[in-house]
């Protein structure tokens, strides 16, 4: 992320885009095997395969030298924390219950799917031969679940991430990111319906929401400082929003966690409504 910022100048908003879309093609490939080869647990040393291939490739081409060590790295992030102006605070918090209600989903999309949509049966699911109908259901969801509803997630954020610049110098970043949240606060009305292909929808959608809330962390905090201060430590904090609304997700680890993503989301987009007035449009960034 900071990368792209110290490359991106003045087209803050395009580089993180650019960013976020390649990022994006990771997800795809993985949604991908799932929808064409079924649940990963069914051809485990094959996918496994897949990932090491690509992990040797990612791992092979860029140069390697020792990083260096902070010891006071968690101190960096509680200071750049407190030392949040009001708009990015209230972008920290908007954050956060973003962040929780996707971890809520993505974490328990398996068990939303194969119990919830398909009424399956989870007991040994993974390894029946032959398989119950019940059971069957359950693999059907799983399969259903990371196959079609993330590649569809993740071809509606890799478009988006695309779009963004675009929509970020017609209407301005506060519209921006307000419309974008709305999807996921659709993950409310996923727990009450049983419709694959409205979860399908949703969740498909839902990669709006993700697309801008991740790629305009760096160009907001930019924007709000000036290209001349040193961001990290802002970015650092910002990120830990991201963290933990994951640590709350499995902080709360319920047998029916799979029912509770909505919720929590519906808190950041309210927050997100208060953040209107507080952010102004970044069209400087964007050219």
């Amino acid at each position: 992320m900071l990368l792209v910022a110290d490359f991106a100048g003045d087209r803050q908003t395009t580089g993180a885009a650019l960013g976020m879309a390649w990022a994006t093609l990771g997800a795809i490939l993985i949604a991908g095997y799932i929808e064409f080869f079924g649940a990963a647990y069914k051809t485990l040393h094959w996918f496994m395969g897949m990932l090491s291939v690509t992990m040797f490739i990612l791992l092979w081409v860029p140069s390697h030298r020792a990083l260096e060590s902070s010891k006071h790295a968690f101190a960096s992030v509680y200071h750049g924390i407190r030392a949040l102006p009001t708009a990015l605070a209230i972008y920290w918090v908007a954050f956060f219950f973003v962040q929780y209600g996707y971890t809520a989903y993505n974490g328990n999309k398996g068990q939303l799917f194969g119990l919830q949509v398909y009424g399956g049966v989870s007991e040994n699911a993974d390894s029946c031969n032959p398989c119950s109908a019940e059971q069957e259901a359950y693999n059907r969801g799983v399969s259903v679940a990371g196959g079609r509803a993330d590649l569809l997630y993740n071809i509606v954020e890799y478009v988006w991430a695309w779009a963004l610049p675009l929509l970020v110098h017609k209407i301005g970043v506060k519209w921006v990111l307000t419309v974008s949240t709305v999807p996921q606060v659709f993950y409310t009305a996923m727990a009450w319906t049983s419709n694959p292909d409205f979860n399908v929808f949703v969740i498909a959608l839902t990669g709006i929401t993700h697309a801008v809330w991740f790629t305009l962390v760096a160009p907001v905090i930019i924007h709000v400082f000036g290209e001349e201060e040193d961001i990290g430590v802002f970015v650092g904090a910002l990120n830990s929003a991201n963290c933990f609304g994951q640590l709350l997700n499995f902080a709360i680890g319920t047998g029916r966690h799979f029912k509770l993503p909505g919720a929590p989301h519906d808190s950041g987009f309210l927050q997100d409504e208060d953040e209107q007035v507080l952010l102004r449009p970044i069209r400087s960034c964007v050219k």
